[in-house]
């Protein structure tokens, strides 16, 4: 008797582990199927050539519903994608697109195809999807805007398992063609920074905006360009909101090329890729800036150290770095630079103050400035007019032999973007507020390139703050190509 109990006891202690496996697996299993199709993912599967990235089934809000698919394209060459199409759960789209329609390899596709009847929230859809696109000539470095889509058409397919979700704000892509004419005898050169200006609040455009426009893109052709969102970047914006764009091919002299803005679902946001803004406006500082893809060169200050590269002189100045960075007289006869690491030709940008006193008590050379290293932005007072209380702000040129300023109004309390070019023709630097031409001075010039950075020279008073620092191809006799912004159309 006693080894019969014995025996059930190593029985239930053996097997007990067991038991307690499969009760929890069964448990979890009676939750995944108790759970709603809301919990589970999304299954998108094109059989070649692309990658899908996202994919959303949705009320347009409209009586419809929409099929969103976020594609990566990887098929060699450029696209004409002429038609999308799906079939849901029995039921074919009753329309569809992709935008853009031109794509090059490693370009991000949108497709949208139309259904009839409202999704179940929650309710499971299987199907399949169709792209149907034609090869342009060319290779990947095609950028013509008239690539056939006639012909015979080559079908990328796919399956596709999503859940019904809830309305989406902006199941479509809108686009509004963009003619840049320069009007100038120059030609910009290549990778020129394009100003590309526009009411966000305009017509029907913040039906299609996310708040931060985060969903604009531009395109030319099927070549997607880099662009970086500098200020004003909200659909309730009352100004005008100011992008640059990369033009890789450039602009000929009294000619005019024709890029695509679009505006993708506003599922879609920043990247800090092709599509980035300011650093100032992300949180964390500098979280889509992508700065250094659309200029020359470019700083940001992002953290709390010095950048690499950048060069400090001399012991009379102090330098902060905290997302941005506070150039400042270390005292009285302070002596010093902070300097990038080299020499530079374009158009110079700062988005910052002056601030300080601008006093000196003193009658010996004083300087707080930025620029370039022979002509920068600043309060001084130069050796040929004597000793001025306070300093004047102004343009600065000097050489060896002596120093010029060329005076204008400026008042502190408030960053503004400041710049300082090079003109060729003129043979002479101009300076900028908010890019309104405040002066100019052709004394003591010496042609571009030259090092730039922050100077404090004597106790000048004045200390330099910026949240960037950028350096940009000057515009053709210094006139940026007028731009035309055409009709918002939806990208059928």
């Amino acid at each position: 008797m006693g080894y019969k109990g014995q025996s059930a006891i190593e029985f239930l202690t053996a097997y007990s582990t067991a038991f307690l496996i499969i009760a929890i697996m069964l448990a979890a299993l009676f939750i995944f199927v108790s759970l709603p199709f809301t919990s589970m993912p999304f299954s998108c599967n094109p059989y070649s050539d692309f990658t899908c990235q996202d994919a959303v089934l949705s009320s347009n809000g409209t009586g419809g519903m929409v099929l969103l698919l976020e594609l990566s394209d990887a098929v060699p060459g450029v696209m004409n994608i002429s038609n999308f199409s799906s079939t849901l759960n029995g039921v074919r789209s009753r329309s569809g697109y992709c935008a853009p329609n031109l794509t090059a390899s490693g370009e991000r596709v949108y497709c949208i195809a139309d259904f009839n009847g409202t999704p179940q929230l929650g309710s499971l859809y299987s199907g399949t999807f169709d792209i149907y696109a034609n090869f342009c000539t060319g290779g990947p470095g095609e950028l013509a805007l008239g690539c056939a889509s006639g012909g015979g058409a080559y079908a990328y397919g796919g399956s596709i398992r999503i859940e019904g979700a809830g309305n989406v704000s902006s199941p479509s892509v809108w686009r509004s063609q963009i003619t840049l004419d320069n009007t100038q005898g120059y030609a910009t050169p290549a990778n020129f920074q394009q100003m590309v200006s526009f009411n966000p609040a305009s017509a029907n455009a913040p039906l299609h905006e996310r708040q931060d426009l985060g969903n604009i893109r531009f395109y030319y052709g099927s070549q997607e360009l880099y662009a970086w969102c500098e200020s004003n970047c909200s659909r309730s914006s009352p100004r005008n909101a100011t992008f640059w764009v990369r033009i890789p091919q450039g602009i000929q002299a009294r000619q005019s090329i024709t890029i695509q803005m679009y505006l993708m679902p506003t599922s879609v946001d920043y990247t800090g890729t092709y599509a980035g803004e300011a650093p100032q406006l992300s949180s964390p500082y500098g979280g889509y800036d992508n700065g250094d893809e659309v200029f020359l060169f470019y700083q940001n200050f992002q953290g709390t150290s010095i950048p690499t590269g950048w060069a400090k002189t001399g012991t009379g100045i102090t330098v902060s770095v905290n997302n941005g960075i506070t150039v400042s007289p270390g005292g009285a006869n302070a002596l010093g630079s902070l300097t990038s690491p080299s020499s530079y030709n374009g158009t110079l940008d700062f988005y910052g103050q002056f601030f300080g006193s601008g006093d000196s008590s003193t009658c010996t050379y004083n300087t707080a400035r930025f620029g370039f290293d022979n002509a920068s932005l600043g309060y001084a007072t130069p050796q040929n007019i004597g000793c001025q209380k306070p300093q004047p702000f102004g343009l600065i040129t000097n050489s060896s032999s002596g120093g010029y300023l060329k005076t204008f109004a400026y008042t502190q309390g408030a960053n503004s973007i400041l710049s300082v070019a090079y003109s060729a023709p003129s043979n002479s630097f101009v300076a900028q507020v908010g890019y309104v031409s405040a002066a100019s001075s052709n004394s003591f010039v010496s042609s571009l390139p030259l090092p730039i950075g922050f100077y404090q020279q004597s106790d000048s008073g004045v200390s330099i703050s910026a949240a960037w620092v950028r350096l940009r191809a000057s515009a053709p006799g210094g006139i940026m190509p007028a731009q035309t912004v055409g009709p918002l159309v939806q990208a059928r």
